[in-house]
């Protein structure tokens, strides 16, 4: 039996394919199909004409098949080399829902994309546009919910993307515009939930980036603006509730950073302004309760680091400000309860940390303030119980340490305070119990160590002093007692030592 197909004005005879159930046709390079639902698709191959001419349906024995889906080019996912050089402009029919995984993978001359009046186009699948490096700009129709992951990756012509009104668009899936080198601006509309990992990565003249008002963005992937060298400003919408991995790591040009009030900002994962080196103030919401680890890392021009009045910040995580050269100041909120290790490490012109009344810290983590070589003084809050090792570690102008009074701190580490060539005399709090090995190795100008009244001391490590004070005869001296202690070996265990 022969079944009759017409597509534009061409009418072919062919037959059934029963294996499947389909009717199919060529024409121009383009394999349509009729299923037995009812619907039709179409498959483009390496001789596809320049420039299709799409219908919204074709027929079979006078009965019409709606064109819903364009398939893939690509034969199998690891066939790189089915490509198409004559496909160069193209116009997508209304009644088309569907864009299929790699429909129009590789096809370098392809310049053009346009949908036909009152698209009904809901979602283009992965690598749909991948690698179409003559496509100079796209208009995404109002009816798009979904863009699949590495749709327009290097896309490297697409300078323009814009969205009709009314977008219905809600996640841009993992490296939609992945290397799009081209784009120097993009509008993300109201109703984009998502923008998925990788999605601008090395977008290399992305240069700005707006939130359309109302905006109901909840997350910006990791790796999100990944490298996005041009990239100037950003203002943060306020429904953003967490700030992905990397996502705007080696933004190089990034100069500003704005969080609009009334944030629901959570968290700030780690890397996510790693070396935004233009980067010269940020200001923290106060809904932020987590600093990821080297989230600003090598800003080296960062200066000013400000937080919102009624900070709930918990956790400032590893290295997460190591290696601010520029910063100067900073007033630690007093809902911070960890500060990571190596967290400020080697911020050469942090002169002053200062702590909020009521502070919450309880652990200042290892080399936290390590080769901070402009910090000349520090008040610990009463609520540390520890003092990492190498917390102030090459800190060579620290000269005063004082212990807010109440003092709940219990340990200091090793090398703690070692080359603190300035430090002076120092009162310990009477509730410390343990001093670790060389924590005070290299304070050359440390020669009278002060314990408050009724010390706790159960513990010393290995030369936790340095050579100036000595084992035998060492004058220690208490608050209103002077006593000397004899003792072969700081490592053993000297918890009744101290007497009033």
């Amino acid at each position: 039996m022969r079944s009759v197909i017409m597509i534009a004005s061409a009418i072919m005879l062919i037959t059934p394919e029963i294996a499947n159930c389909t009717l199919s046709i060529s024409l121009d390079g383009v394999n349509y199909q009729a299923d037995g639902n009812g619907a039709a698709s179409a498959r483009f191959s390496r001789s596809t004409s320049y420039a299709p001419f799409l219908r919204n349906k074709f027929y079979v024995d006078g009965k019409a098949f709606p064109f819903l889906t364009i398939l893939g080019l690509r034969v199998s996912a690891r066939n790189y080399n089915v490509t198409n050089e004559r496909l160069r402009y193209l116009c997508i029919p209304s009644s088309v829902e569907t864009l299929g995984d790699d429909c129009f993978w590789h096809c370098r001359n392809l310049s053009s994309i346009t949908f036909e009046l009152g698209s009904r186009l809901t979602v283009m699948k992965n690598f749909a546009f991948r690698c179409c490096s003559s496509l100079a700009s796209i208009c995404i129709p109002f009816s798009i919910e979904r863009i699949g992951s590495k749709c327009f990756e290097k896309c490297t012509s697409l300078s323009s993307v814009t969205f009709e009104p009314g977008l219905q668009l809600a996640i841009m899936e993992c490296s939609a515009f992945s290397e799009c080198s081209s784009i120097k601006s993009i509008y993300i509309p109201s109703n984009v939930m998502m923008i998925g990992r990788w999605c601008f990565n090395k977008c290399a003249n992305l240069s700005s980036v707006t939130f359309e008002s109302d905006s109901q963005l909840g997350g910006i992937g990791d790796y999100a603006f990944f490298g996005c060298s041009s990239l100037a400003h950003m203002y943060i919408s306020p429904s953003v509730e967490t700030i992905g991995n990397g996502c705007f790591c080696i933004c190089r040009s990034l100069g500003s950073v704005t969080f609009e009030s009334g944030f629901r900002l959570e968290t700030i994962a780690e890397e996510a302004f790693k070396e935004c080196s233009f980067l010269e103030s940020i200001c923290i919401p106060f809904s932020l309760e987590r600093i990821g680890s080297k989230c600003f890392e090598k800003c080296t021009s960062l200066s000013s680091v400000t937080f919102e009045s009624g900070s709930q910040l918990a956790i400032m995580s590893d290295s997460a400000f190591a290696g601010c050269s520029s910063l100067a100041s900073i007033c630690i909120p007093f809902s911070l309860e960890r500060i990571g290790s190596k967290c400020f490490e080697k911020c050469a012109n942090l002169s002053s940390v200062t702590f909020e009344s009521g502070s919450q810290l309880a652990i200042m983590g290892g080399s936290a303030f390590t080769d901070c070589s402009s910090l000349e003084s520090i008040c610990i809050p009463s609520s540390v119980g520890r003092i990492s090792s190498r917390c102030f570690e090459g800190c060579r102008n620290l000269s005063g340490i004082t212990f807010e009074p109440n003092s709940r701190l219990k340990t200091i580490g090793s090398f703690a305070f070692a080359g603190c060539s300035s430090l002076t005399p120092i009162c310990l709090p009477a509730s410390l119990e343990r001093i670790d090995d060389r924590c005070f190795d290299g304070c050359i100008r440390l020669s009278i160590v002060e314990f408050e009244y009724d010390p706790h001391l159960k513990e010393v490590g290995r030369n936790a002093f340095p050579e100036g004070i000595e084992v035998a005869g060492c004058p220690i001296k208490f608050k209103n007692v002077m006593i000397a202690c004899k003792l072969a070996d700081w490592g053993k265990k000297i918890s009744n030592i101290f007497k009033r």
